[in-house]
């Protein structure tokens, strides 16, 4: 008890110095975790880019491949048309018509090639898009990041500033009235 009663005079003689080291290292206690969850967020936003840029890789190649299968269909279809039109002309006794047989070639390929560049320009929409929102997600990681020091120093200069008040306030000699 002798130790605490001895230490009770230093500390109501020194309560002003005491309260603004006190409120110095409170601010910074505020800087450091304002940083901690900056950067958190910072990292978040990072992950969000990542994820959005791999979702629209992958729904991408699922155009493509969509666009791949229709246009193999397409090409099946055009080799039933024309195996159907030389068994008929052969059932029929008479040669098929040659340019009903490039016509169906001709339109045929032209469906297939149709088919996989709709594949393919939905998949480059996809990437674009993901790229888009991607660029948009780390941007705001960026400007997290690039607003964590000034919001610490801020944090702590504004401690110093209240501390430096504060001890001003207690340390100024008050007039006596008489």
């Amino acid at each position: 008890m002798a130790p605490l009663a001895a230490a009770i005079p230093f500390l109501v003689a020194n309560a002003a110095t005491i309260s603004a080291v006190a409120t110095v290292a409170g601010a910074a206690v505020t800087a450091a975790g304002t940083i901690a969850a900056s950067r958190s967020q910072a990292e978040a936003a990072e992950a969000a880019a990542l994820g959005e840029q791999q979702a629209a890789d992958f729904e991408a190649n699922q155009l493509t491949a969509a666009g791949q299968r229709e246009a193999l269909q397409l090409r099946r279809n055009k080799q039933l048309a024309l195996s159907t039109l030389q068994t008929r002309g052969a059932a029929s006794g008479f040669a098929p018509d040659p340019t009903l047989a490039g016509d169906i070639e001709e339109f045929g390929t032209f469906q297939e090639q149709l088919a996989l560049h709709g594949g393919i320009s939905q998949a480059e929409a996809r990437r674009f898009s993901g790229r888009t929102a991607s660029g948009a997600a780390s941007r705001r990681a960026g400007a997290i990041r690039a607003g964590i020091v000034p919001g610490a120093v801020g944090t702590i200069l504004g401690g110093v500033g209240t501390a430096g008040a504060r001890f001003a306030k207690l340390r100024t000699p008050r007039a006596r009235t008489q």
